[in-house]
């Protein structure tokens, strides 16, 4: 726990293939010494969970180092028949002004997807940004305020965000080896408020 070297900001993160084809990907790891590519690769924006106030779930800095750190909490794991359900919380925010916490449940039912649903809470109003990084063969277009379509080679899924947010492109970087750079796109939904609560769902098509 002393040592986190690799530790990077990804609690709650994930990765998603369908048929065979890499669709949500993590950004990867570029380097290992100081630089703007380091500092990405390990931050909470480079991975497909939330980022409050713009800020990392952990404190990194050097290439290597962490301060304060956020821990998972109440983390359950269900099965019921065709569906599975992860949830928990994690700490890392509560650093910040108006103590945030960050609540996540995954459910995944076999033929019909992916379900993410987001829960943000403060005694203050704060940003929180749900970020869906997406593999660089992926082709991504936009089909309503809350919601994208996302072709690749084996097929296509739609991902449809729910909650009083804004759903917006970035171009980001995805890194699929030591040293390789490409650009991607990232689907970013963004809240805000004391109690912020949004879903979205990964159905292919």
């Amino acid at each position: 726990d002393y040592i986190p070297g690799h530790a990077h900001g990804d609690l709650f993160s994930y990765e998603l293939s369908i048929k065979g084809a890499r669709v949500i990907v993590d950004s990867g790891v570029y380097d290992y010494v100081p630089s703007a590519m380091r500092n990405y690769c390990r931050s909470t924006a480079a991975h497909n969970t939330v980022t409050i106030e713009n800020q990392d779930q952990s404190e990194f800095w050097g290439a290597f180092r962490v301060a304060r750190r956020a821990y998972p909490r109440d983390v359950q794991w269900q099965v019921e028949g065709d569906t599975c359900r992860l949830s928990g919380w994690h700490t890392g925010y509560q650093r910040l002004p108006g103590q945030p916490t960050h609540h996540r449940e995954f459910t995944w039912t076999a033929g019909e997807g992916l379900t993410v649903r987001d829960v943000v809470r403060a005694t203050r109003a704060v940003q929180s940004v749900s970020r869906v990084h997406l593999h660089p063969q992926c082709r991504v277009k936009l089909t309503g305020s809350h919601e994208a379509q996302v072709d690749f080679a084996a097929g296509s899924c739609r991902i449809s965000f729910t909650g009083a947010g804004s759903l917006a492109l970035e171009d980001t970087h995805y890194c699929p080896e030591f040293g390789k750079q490409e650009t991607n796109v990232t689907l970013a939904f963004t809240l805000e408020g004391k109690e912020s609560e949004a879903t979205y769902t990964v159905v292919p098509n």
